[in-house]
């Protein structure tokens, strides 16, 4: 099973690179059209703000799964042993608490535009799929916090360093 996280979370952080590299070609043909055609791509706003968006989540469990994420360490020197293995369950638990309560709320939010009465205001695109696609990322990403807690701890990572990349 840890093999088939471990690729999927790879598969969301290529799917993510791919829609930057996208949302950088969009935006390089709107200044082109604008500058010299005076003809800017219509919806490029909102297709640059939607695609951030998901592309930032979907990086999210690759981060979260490898400890990869960018964090102040400062106790890492003094976690050793038991209180390693405490450091890592505190980071765990509060990372996978505040994932999973913010992956709720945005699946809430997002049945709640199912209706898909809700779009943006130029292209029209309704909010419901982006949404849920990021409702859905989170939750991976609260397996992923889970995953990564699991093996720093049974990898005996947690009794060396406080689960920290060194």
């Amino acid at each position: 099973m840890n093999t088939f996280i471990d690729r999927s979370c790879d598969y969301l952080a290529f799917v993510a690179a791919g829609i930057l590299f996208f949302l950088a070609g969009l935006t390089t043909c709107d200044v082109v059209g604008r500058r010299f055609f005076d003809s800017p791509v219509t919806g490029t706003i909102e297709i640059v703000e939607l695609g951030m968006a998901v592309a930032a989540f979907f990086a999210m469990p690759r981060a979260f799964l490898t400890n990869s994420h960018v964090s102040a360490d400062f106790l890492g020197r003094l976690a050793v042993g038991a209180f390693g293995v405490f450091i890592v369950l505190l980071r765990g638990s509060i990372t996978i608490g505040t994932v999973a309560l913010m992956a709720y709320a945005t699946t809430v939010k997002a049945l709640e535009l199912i209706d898909g009465k809700r779009v943006t205001i130029e292209l029209e695109l309704p909010f419901f799929p982006f949404k849920a696609i990021i409702a859905i990322v989170m939750w991976w990403s609260a397996i992923a916090a889970l995953i990564w807690m699991k093996r720093a701890i049974l990898s005996g990572e947690a009794l060396r360093s406080g689960g920290a990349d060194h």
